[in-house]
C-alpha cells in the first residue's frame, strides 16, 4: 500500500533535515579548544524581528565544529551548532493566543570574507528543528504541531577587536512541512547582534 502524501512529505522533510545535519555537523568533530571547557559556547547572540503580525525576540548560543568533509574544511568557511530560545508576541488583540515560546537546534554553515579589514562581510544559512510551546498565535495562525522545521539565512558584517562582534539581517521560516494541516507557519525578518566569547 502506498504511503499517504502527508507521510511522504514528512519523510522528505526529515530526509532533508538529516542530510543538512550530516553536511554541516553530523560528520563533524569538535574543534580543538586548548584549556577551554567544550560546553562553553563560542558565541552568543540576540535577535529581534517581525513578521505575520508577530514580534520575535530571541537569544542563542553557538558552538563551532571542524568538519570532516574536506570540501567544507577551508579558510573562511565554518560550521556551527546553534541553540536558540525565542519568544513570539502576537500583535492581534483581542486574542486567546497572545504568545508562543520556541526552542530550536540548528546546524549552520557560515562563509566569512578573507582579510584583516575591520569590517568583514559574511553569509550564513541553516536548517534545523524547532519545538513550540503552543500550536496557535493571534486569532488565526495555526501551526497544528509543536514539532516544526526551521530554516534561517542571514547576511552581515563582523567588526571590533579581532572581529569578535557581528551585526546581521536575517530571515527565518518555521513550519511543520505539511506533516499536519493547517500549516500556517511563520516567516519573519529581523536584526541579529552576535559576540564571540572565545
Amino acid at each position: 500500500m502506498n504511503a499517504s502524501p502527508r507521510i511522504q512529505r514528512a519523510i522528505a522533510c526529515t530526509a532533508g533535515l538529516i542530510f543538512a545535519s550530516i553536511v554541516t555537523v553530523g560528520c563533524a568533530q569538535p574543534a580543538p579548544a586548548e584549556n577551554a571547557d567544550q560546553l562553553v559556547p563560542d558565541e552568543v547572540a540576540f535577535n529581534a524581528g517581525y513578521g505575520g503580525h508577530v514580534d520575535v525576540f530571541g537569544v542563542s548560543a553557538s558552538w563551532k565544529y571542524k568538519p570532516l568533509i574536506a570540501a567544507l574544511d577551508r579558510p573562511g568557511l565554518d560550521t556551527r551548532l546553534v541553540a536558540q530560545l525565542a519568544y513570539w508576541y502576537g500583535r492581534e488583540r483581542p486574542t486567546p493566543n497572545p504568545s508562543v515560546w520556541g526552542v530550536a537546534l540548528l546546524p549552520m554553515l557560515r562563509w566569512t570574507a578573507h582579510g584583516v579589514a575591520s569590517l568583514r562581510p559574511y553569509i550564513e544559512g541553516g536548517l534545523g528543528i524547532n519545538i513550540l510551546s503552543s500550536t496557535r498565535i493571534n486569532n488565526d495562525r495555526v501551526f497544528s504541531t509543536a514539532f516544526q522545521f526551521e530554516e534561517q539565512g542571514g547576511i552581515g558584517v563582523t567588526f571590533g577587536p579581532m572581529n569578535r562582534y557581528a551585526l546581521a539581517v536575517y530571515i527565518q521560516h518555521v513550519s511543520n512541512g505539511n506533516i499536519k494541516r493547517p500549516n500556517d507557519g511563520l516567516t519573519h525578518g529581523g536584526l541579529l547582534f552576535r559576540a564571540a566569547l572565545r
